[in-house]
């Protein structure tokens, strides 16, 4: 027993040693990622880039189900696979690379295209979409257990620090992007962005490869628990107040069916021009950066659990707006609403998985959490773009937005806030 105290002791030590070493790197990759979201934005960029090619809206709403889809799907057989491999940081490099290679995929096709059918163009655009969020979804299971392990203290901060750094360079990037939409024939700017958002992505990469790994002395329990008939998710019934999280998030995502639409009814209503979509983007983008460090900062004290109630409201009224938008500051604020809910729930996702699960658990919470909201979320943006084909915007955002607001409520009234009442396995 001494022994074992003795190794873990060493383990703390060695975490607080490198902490600083971590934290910087980690920053690093994270505001290199606001790059690449903001190049490759499934919210902005990509629904332009598509709708240059169909005017499907059905097919353009399959953007983030595709990108949701291929995020979720591998992350529980990447939790297996890690389960009895206390050294992590190979696969998750190598994943990283092979990642950063569908990302170069993308910008070869926007260069090649002009010699593609439109049809086989869409086809391998989703094609590469899905295999670059497929990587995604198989590096995200090792990287949260990673930021959980290297950050024990502030995590929230150094995440938003990171995204507050990350933000403010993208604007620069938006500002850029605006310009190159503006003066670039299509799909030349795509291109551009694309080779914005692959450099980032080669300088994130950098910083990944230098993470210190500290290998905890044991792990007293293993990562997917046994369970007689072999049902991974048994660990949500195991959890009743994580198991009512995971219902009223799923109805929180209700609102997502909004997002993808929002620059395209800014387009249809005001008939503005493509390089508004940068303006958009850099407002999206400015939210996000003033709200992540605000968020990070409140949710170190309060708990990440208010964070995602409050910026979810935020979101809701932003989409709300949008249904009754009739000018160009009106879908100013919209995106500025959309950039606080954005950044909120993406700092309180992680963070929360955190406090919900034990240590050694969050492998596994990450990766059920993804496996059983993915696809309500894959699901939402096809539902909005049939909305919209039979009833329009109006409908559909107000429909969005009262799921968000019904989710908040069942949220805030049936969860218990796991930062006061942490909680048990019975």
């Amino acid at each position: 027993m001494e022994g074992v105290l003795d190794k873990t002791a060493q383990y703390h030590a060695e975490v607080n040693r490198y902490y600083r070493h971590n934290a910087v790197r980690i920053i690093i990759d994270n505001a290199m990622f606001f790059i690449v979201g903001l190049g490759l934005s499934q919210y902005t960029i990509l629904p332009l880039y598509l709708s240059k090619l169909t005017n499907s809206k059905i097919l353009i709403g399959l953007i983030p189900t595709v990108v949701i889809a291929g995020y979720a799907l591998p992350q529980i057989f990447v939790a297996r696979f890690l389960k009895n491999r206390p050294r992590r940081k190979t696969f998750l490099v190598l994943a990283a690379t092979i990642q950063r290679t569908t990302i170069l995929a993308f910008l070869i096709l926007t260069l090649v295209q002009h010699s593609l059918s439109p049809v086989v163009t869409i086809v391998l655009f989703f094609i590469v979409l899905a295999a670059q969020n497929f990587m995604t979804g198989c590096w995200n299971p090792m990287y949260v257990d990673f930021v959980g392990h290297a950050l024990p203290r502030s995590r929230g901060t150094v995440l938003g620090i990171s995204y507050l750094i990350g933000g403010v360079i993208s604007i620069t990037g938006g500002g850029l992007i605006t310009y190159l939409l503006k003066t670039l024939p299509y799909p030349k700017a795509i291109s551009a962005s694309a080779a914005i958002a692959f450099v980032a992505s080669l300088i994130s990469l950098a910083a990944i490869s230098t993470w210190h790994e500290t290998v905890p002395p044991q792990i007293e329990k293993p990562l997917i628990q046994a369970h007689p008939d072999g049902n991974i998710l048994h660990q949500v019934k195991l959890n009743k107040n994580f198991q009512k999280y995971l219902l009223w998030r799923g109805v929180i995502i209700g609102i997502e069916m909004a997002l993808p639409f929002l620059t395209l009814s800014a387009i249809d209503h005001l008939k503005v021009a493509d390089a508004q979509v940068g303006i958009f983007a850099i407002i999206l983008s400015l939210s996000q950066t003033v709200m992540y460090m605000f968020w990070g900062w409140l949710g170190d004290r309060v708990g990440y659990f208010k964070i995602l109630l409050i910026a979810t409201f935020l979101g809701c009224a932003g989409v709300i707006l949008a249904a009754h938008a009739t000018s160009l500051g009106l879908f100013y604020m919209v995106f500025v609403c959309a950039g606080a809910m954005l950044s909120g729930q993406q700092v309180a996702n992680m963070n929360l998985i955190f406090e919900f699960s034990e240590s050694n658990e969050i492998p596994t919470y990450a990766a059920i959490a993804q496996l059983l909201l993915s696809p309500i979320s894959g699901l939402m943006p096809i539902l909005g773009g049939v909305l919209i084909s039979f009833f329009g915007y109006g409908p559909l955002f107000w429909v969005a937005g009262l799921f968000g607001f019904g989710g908040t409520l069942g949220m805030f009234l049936k969860v218990k806030n796991p930062r006061k009442e942490p909680a048990t396995i019975k």
